[in-house]
């Protein structure tokens, strides 16, 4: 299990995904299966916090 963090009454893994990459930030955009197979290989791996920040890029993320 990853070390985890605990703010509030939350806890979360001490390592976050930054999650920008998978919304057009750094290129072309893969389809949402493939979207979807990266955030379940890091959830799998123990990564229960992700950064999908207040931009442009992360909305579609942060809706679906």
């Amino acid at each position: 299990m990853s070390p985890t963090r605990k703010i509030g009454n939350a806890t979360f893994s001490a390592i976050g995904f930054g999650a920008s990459s998978l919304a057009a930030a750094y290129g072309p955009v893969a389809s949402e299966e493939e979207r979807f197979k990266i955030l379940d290989a890091a959830h799998a791996a123990g990564c229960t916090f992700w950064d999908t920040a207040e931009s442009p890029t992360c909305t579609a993320i942060q809706r679906t």
